[in-house]
């Protein structure tokens, strides 16, 4: 059962208690958090509803043109923007992040690129988007240190410095993987098997990464667009947070999501409230306010726009599948 499960339990109830500690640990006013909620300004909320969900067809466009290699027609960048908010739902109600894998599987099934392609192509869109994530904080790292922020300064530069040797790891191991195959598997057909899937893989990376220039700049959009939507919440509920700030905030977020809860949940919310007060002049109500909002947005909001999605595509799946003027490959 779900309880006796050490690995889905403990996880959760680290996240409970990171998320207890965050807003009842410390002298924090839920009548004062409410209240600024209510307060909140209509339109800029709903401005910032809008540039979430514009996000998801950026990350689609880029999506799009990292496909660009592709040995069969792709669909359009709508089509790919919708399955990146689809990756983003799976995220959100899973205890790992099969978003990804998700995608790819829609694309096999629905029209019939080969699934490890198609991780390829989504490995380049990570990387890429490490490599701007590592960038920025590394650059607010050494704003916050000249600032005298000591503490979380060394911390923004100590990720950036994690992702970046991530980054290259990743890129070493992507050439040496075919090798290892070749050299240390014992069945000649399961080898071959391997490696079929790991050059169809490398073909995808390779052919997403060689369009960088365009991708980058719908990366930096797309991560615009989040750091947009995190200012917009602060200022529909009067908080003084300047862009920087919600850059810091935003992306603390994101990396925070990867703990293993759905969404992150627990650990997005702890985190991100303690980061508030601790960078910018926003008391614990404010942030817990700024927190309860964003997460609307960015998870409740997606949950529910997923379920509706996912339960119109799989009444009208002729409607959403994409219509190819050739056939396709054999998938792998």
């Amino acid at each position: 059962s779900f309880l006796s499960s050490p690995k889905l339990f403990l996880p959760l109830l680290a996240a409970a208690g990171g998320a207890y500690v965050a807003f009842f640990g410390f002298p924090l006013d839920l009548g004062e958090a409410w209240g600024l909620i209510a307060s909140a300004d209509p339109v800029l909320l709903g401005a910032a509803v809008l540039v979430h969900y514009a996000c998801y067809f950026l990350r689609g466009a880029r999506w799009r043109v990292l496909m660009g290699g592709s040995p069969v027609p792709v669909p359009g960048f709508l089509y790919c923007g919708q399955l990146v908010l689809l990756g983003w739902f799976v995220n959100s109600v899973g205890w790992i992040r099969l978003g990804d894998p998700f995608r790819a599987h829609l694309c096999q099934r629905e029209w019939g690129a080969s699934f490890s392609w198609v991780m390829g192509t989504i490995v380049a869109e990570r990387l890429l988007d490490g490599l701007l994530v590592s960038l920025f904080l590394l650059s607010a790292g050494l704003l916050l240190l000249v600032s005298g922020q000591w503490d979380v300064g060394a911390g923004a530069l100590g990720a950036s410095l994690i992702i970046l040797l991530g980054l290259a790891l990743v890129l070493l191991l992507v050439p040496l993987v075919r090798w290892l195959l070749q050299r240390f598997m014992p069945s000649r057909d399961f080898s071959d098997l391997l490696l079929s899937i790991h050059l169809r893989f490398r073909s995808g990376f390779a052919g997403g990464s060689r369009r960088f220039p365009l991708t980058a700049l719908l990366g930096v959009l797309a991560w615009s667009a989040e750091v947009s939507r995190l200012y917009l919440v602060c200022q529909a509920l009067g908080l003084e947070v300047g862009l920087f700030a919600a850059a810091v905030l935003s992306l603390g977020g994101s990396l925070l999501s990867l703990f293993p809860t759905p969404g992150g949940i627990g650990a997005v919310e702890a985190g991100m409230a303690g980061l508030a007060v601790r960078i910018s002049s926003v008391t614990l109500p404010g942030a817990a306010a700024m927190v309860l909002l964003d997460r609307a947005i960015t998870m409740l909001s997606v949950v529910l726009t997923g379920l509706v999605l996912m339960s119109v595509r799989t009444v009208f799946p002729r409607v959403f599948k994409p219509r190819l003027p050739e056939p396709a490959v054999v998938a792998a």
